[in-house]
Parts: structure tokens; sequence; C-alpha cells
């Protein structure tokens, strides 16, 4: 069996290759989100929130929500589990919104930071007999021509 993080521990050993040269550059921060929550306001005199259904969100809640933020640009907005989420592109958008909301629905913002995803590496066909990092490097390498060439590349 493969040790675990034998993979992880000898990708991060290759030296990373630039592939373009291009002048040192700062790597920007991802922008924030800011995201804001609609539910319909509780009746009086009942103890649950009515969930927003997928009828109502097409027929009356997007129109309405179309026409009440019609001078704030709103990037995405969707309905799950009877609540609906809009995404804004900035915090004065959602804080706009939040108040012109705020007498129809009950409204949650929320902005936080976009956390960085970082990519998924499938890679099939490896020998289930390595158990050094030796070994699968060699492995790696003798299987995808490209990694190959960007290690021999550096």
């Amino acid at each position: 069996k493969v040790m675990p993080g034998l993979l992880k521990e000898t990708l991060s050993s290759l030296s990373p290759v630039q592939t373009h040269p291009e002048p040192a550059q700062e790597e920007k921060p991802l922008p924030d989100m800011h995201t804001l929550t609609i539910q319909n306001l509780k009746p009086e005199g009942e103890e649950e929130v009515k969930p927003i259904s997928e009828e109502e969100w097409v027929k009356v809640v997007k129109k309405d929500l179309k026409g009440s933020l019609k001078a704030i640009p709103v990037q995405k907005a969707s309905l799950s589990s009877g609540t609906a989420t809009l995404r804004f592109l900035s915090k004065d958008d959602l804080t706009k919104a939040e108040q012109i909301l705020t007498n129809k629905y009950k409204v949650t913002p929320k902005s936080e930071e976009q956390k960085k995803l970082d990519p998924k590496l499938t890679i099939s066909n490896l020998d289930h007999e390595i158990t050094t990092m030796d070994q699968l490097r060699k492995e790696l390498l003798e299987e995808n021509k490209y990694i190959k060439d960007l290690v021999d590349g550096s």
C-alpha cells in the first residue's frame, strides 16, 4: 500500500517550474463575498416561518426582488431549502438591499472572505506496490510525459 501523504510529499519535493518568465507579481487576495439570505416573515399568530416554495420564488419573490432592487446590481440569485440567497459585488450594495427588503422579508446579511480552493489531482494506473518517495517519483515521471518535461526543464 502507498504510505499516507507520500504523493503529497513527493510532489512538494519537486522544484516549482515557471513556464513563462514574468515579473514578480504579488498574489491578489480574492474579493469578499457578500450574500443576503431572504426568508418570508413569520405571520402573526403562527409559530413557524413558511418557507419560500419553488412556485412562489418564480412567480412572486423573484419579480418582487427585481422591482425592489432595480438600481442595485445582483450578481446571483438562487433558492434552496425555502430560503433565497442573493449575492452582491460590494458591501455597499448588500447594505442597500438589506435596507430595502427588511420591511417585506426576514433578511440576514453576511460578508466573508472567499476561500481559495486547491485543485484536486487524480493520478491513475500507479503501481500499488510503491512504498518510497523515490519509487513514487520514478513512477510519476514514467506515467506522465508532461510532468517529466516540467521536471527535466527546471
